[in-house]
């Protein structure tokens, strides 16, 4: 009859009487040759990773977009996420960086501000082939809404990146009902706007165009203008704000929807 232990207790040992002299092995420690145990498997070590093969570069593209609505709440990296499965859903022929968690060479233009909206964000994408028209529609479809690739354009060889081309912002503000008037020269705020280079009153708007180029001195965003301008800072949060025109240095004109 069996017992039902494994190994029908041929490893089965009682513990020693006395305790075991220092520098010895215990004897219940000692296992018959053939015990009912496993040795632990030794960690699965995964080959290095093949080096990554891809087209050399053909072009860059350089993509706009509109951030509106509900994605006015959407973070800066959020977007960048978001943007790159659309390119990869839409089978756009994108270029991606080298490692063990490769991402689309993409480079964004300046960072939006958390619950701005904006009209003509870019940004640029390495290709190794040409981008088509379709391509945009299939990628809005798995784009959350009020986040929309709105145009694309292949940048000649040698065009400079997006980062030293942006050389200025327009942010349109609107007053908020029961705030005073925006003043109608930014002069009377002293320094607190170092930077502005336009400005303009358009009823209850602001348009303000701020320097983007740290080379060139203070950037002021949407933040630091309202901030100037002595609006409480429980209320810049709630005042809506538009990017709806970035300006290229290369040429000189406003980048708009």
């Amino acid at each position: 009859m069996r017992c039902g232990v494994p190994g029908d207790g041929a490893d089965t040992q009682l513990a020693a009487p006395t305790l075991p002299v220092v520098g010895e092995e215990a004897p219940e420690l000692a296992r018959a040759n053939n015990a009912a145990y496993r040795l632990r498997p030794l960690p699965r070590v995964l080959p290095d990773p093949p080096p990554l093969t891809q087209p050399e570069r053909v072009a860059r593209a350089r993509f706009t977009f509109a951030k509106l609505g509900g994605a006015r709440f959407l973070s800066h990296r959020n977007v960048m996420d978001l943007l790159e499965r659309a390119l990869r859903a839409a089978a756009v022929p994108v270029r991606y960086t080298e490692g063990y968690n490769p991402h689309i060479r993409l480079s964004m233009g300046p960072a939006l501000p958390l619950g701005a909206e904006a009209l003509a964000e870019r940004f640029d994408v390495e290709c190794h082939g040409n981008v088509e028209l379709g391509m945009l529609s299939h990628a809005n479809r798995v784009l959350p809404e009020g986040l929309q690739l709105t145009g694309y354009e292949t940048l000649p060889e040698g065009s400079p990146s997006l980062g030293k081309a942006v050389a200025a912002c327009r942010y349109r503000l609107r007053r908020l009902a029961g705030m005073p008037a925006w003043p109608h020269a930014p002069a009377a705020l002293g320094d607190g706007l170092a930077g502005v280079l336009d400005w303009r009153v358009e009823g209850d708007d602001l348009v303000v165009t701020a320097n983007a180029r740290q080379s060139d001195g203070p950037t002021p965003g949407a933040k630091t203008i309202l901030a100037a301008l002595g609006i409480p800072d429980e209320q810049v949060p709630l005042v809506p704000v538009l990017r709806e025109a970035m300006l290229l240095a290369e040429r000189n004109a406003a980048v708009v929807a």
